[in-house]
């Protein structure tokens, strides 16, 4: 939101949010973490006598607490501090596209050789052992399966398209 429409404040609601008045101060700090522009929280003298919402309102003592504790931290600094991570990061993002890049050069080439040799361009023996490989390879990595088996599969998808 904050990108599309740069000059709109935006007010985060962590009680409704959460739900639960244990939550509300993590919220409040991610919000403030993500520079939102102000908190509205609920409170009442005695919570649990609250008409509505009563589990996830704070008194007016936690509330004063909470808001004592957040931290408002300085993302300029932040960012200096981390521009050399940064630029590594971008130097490898770079490599992983144009990794890409070439891979989806090949797949065009296997696409052309499929079709001169009447091949189905799926190949589902194929997709499972790259899956299961990439799969374990990423766990050696210290990589989430899940996040493996994701970038695996969109990865297939595109090269089914470039053979096509």
């Amino acid at each position: 939101m904050r990108r599309r429409y740069p000059g709109l404040s935006i007010i985060c609601d962590p009680s409704h949010i959460a739900g639960r008045r244990e939550l509300v101060e993590s919220l409040c700090q991610q919000a403030m973490d993500l520079k939102f522009d102000g908190l509205m929280i609920e409170t009442h003298c005695h919570p649990e006598c609250a008409l509505s919402d009563a589990r996830q309102q704070v008194t007016p003592e936690e509330l004063s607490s909470i808001l004592n504790r957040l931290i408002i931290r300085d993302n300029e600094q932040m960012t200096d501090d981390i521009a050399l991570f940064r630029s590594r990061i971008d130097i490898i993002d770079r490599h992983l596209l144009q990794l890409l890049s070439d891979r989806m050069d090949i797949s065009r080439d296997i696409g052309s050789y499929k079709r001169e040799h009447n091949i189905p361009v799926l190949q589902n023996n194929r997709y499972d052992t790259i899956l299961r490989d990439s799969v374990r390879i990423g766990e050696e990595l210290r990589l989430d399966p899940d996040f493996v088996a994701m970038i695996i599969k969109a990865i297939h998808e595109e090269s089914i398209k470039q053979q096509i």
